[in-house]
This record gives structure tokens, sequence and C-alpha cells, in this order.
């Protein structure tokens, strides 16, 4: 396969899951709230949340618990307060 054969764009969703996940450690770390909003319904992602483990970056989604399960925060705006 050469370069001109491959998607383009393909490690694009990657890419942005790793910023994603940069920005929302690094401000767990630095104290501040951080929320996921879409056009239903809004995530708070408080530093204690972020740091003991409810929010994981699995391939190229960032997801937090929800109870038993993982929700994706993929099409999330991501502010932080």
């Amino acid at each position: 396969m050469t370069n001109d054969e491959m998607k383009a764009g393909r490690f694009a969703r990657l890419a942005r899951a790793r910023r994603v996940w940069k920005f929302i450690q690094d401000n767990a770390v630095a104290g501040r709230t951080t929320y996921a909003a879409n056009y239903l319904s809004a995530v708070k992602l408080t530093p204690k949340a972020v740091l003991s483990g409810a929010i994981r970056l699995s391939g190229s989604h960032v997801e937090v618990a929800r109870g038993r399960h993982w929700d994706s925060l993929n099409g999330c705006k991501f502010t932080a307060r």
C-alpha cells in the first residue's frame, strides 16, 4: 500500500482523542472542573473523578463511567472552569 492509497485523516480521531484526554488531565491536575457538553446533556468531570479513574482513553474514544457501562464523549464540546 502506498501513501496515496491510504485514507486521508485516518489518525484524526485518535489525535483528537489524545488532545481531549490531555486537556482533561491537565485541568484535573490544576484543580479545575471540566465540562463535556453536547446538544442533549452535559457531563461534569471533577478532578476527583478524573484522577480516580472514572474517565479513560479507549482507542480513539474518551469515555466516562456511568454505572457499569462506559459512555463515549466523542462529539462533545469541552470547557474548563
